[in-house]
């Protein structure tokens, strides 16, 4: 084994951009490394390293045991491009634009089970029941019973993990007004007064930063049931 005390520029991701001619640092610190003849070999060929700027050998060091590497030679030998952008002083490693990780669409009756329904319930995709509006049958959405004068609720944990509820809101049989508040932690989010009979709404809800999600839906007459249908959560 032998030991070396240099300048060496630390990066947050523990590895090194050393080969590259730009370097972009926040700060200088003498440190203590061990050079120990460390090899990689990616899919059965060794890597090789090459030189830096003043000819002296790259190769693998350890500090304070974090194995540091020369990430373009470990870049290009797992066939990725490397570059360096000294203004966000950022090393990308195959494609320069990040990935954005969108939130996956779920249908909301598979992914959040209702509590505490007051005539309601839900019909999600492994139910051979469907919903249906404006003559269209969805496998998936909430039914509230509010025919015979019954007001309907349905309780729903959101717990702050999601950001956005769609679908379709109406009511098929011809009757009268039904009001339906979607309420979160307490505070109204939207207020629809749905008319039966006529085509569907479309409802799209901003859940961000909301725990507890109630849908209330209350009328004052004898109608058909209140339907949210394809109801989607993201």
């Amino acid at each position: 084994m032998k030991f070396s005390k240099k300048l060496v520029v630390l990066c947050l991701v523990a590895l090194l951009f050393i080969s590259s001619s730009i370097y972009a640092v926040s700060k200088m610190a003498t440190i203590k490394v061990l050079y120990d003849n460390i090899k990689i070999v990616v899919n059965g060929k060794e890597v090789v390293f090459g030189k830096d700027l003043n000819g002296n050998r790259i190769e693998p060091f350890v500090h304070n045991g974090v194995t540091y590497l020369p990430v373009r030679a470990v870049g290009e030998a797992l066939g990725q491009e490397v570059n360096w952008d000294g203004d966000s002083k950022t090393v990308y490693v195959g494609d320069t634009k990040p990935v954005k990780n969108e939130p996956k669409i779920k249908m909301m009756a598979d992914a959040i089970p209702s509590f505490s329904d007051t005539n309601a319930y839900a019909v999600n995709s492994q139910d051979r029941d469907t919903v249906s509006l404006a003559g269209i049958e969805y496998k998936s959405g909430f039914v509230f019973s509010t025919n015979l004068y019954r007001n309907a609720s349905a309780n729903f944990n959101l717990e702050d993990k999601y950001l956005n509820i769609t679908g379709k809101l109406g009511a098929d049989k011809e009757g009268t007004e039904i009001n339906v508040k979607f309420i979160g932690d307490g505070v109204v989010l939207q207020d629809y007064n749905i008319i039966s009979g006529r085509l569907p709404i479309d409802v799209n809800l901003n859940v961000s930063g909301v725990h507890h999600l109630k849908i209330e839906v209350k009328t004052k007459a004898c109608v058909s049931d209140l339907v949210f249908a394809d109801v989607k959560i993201k």
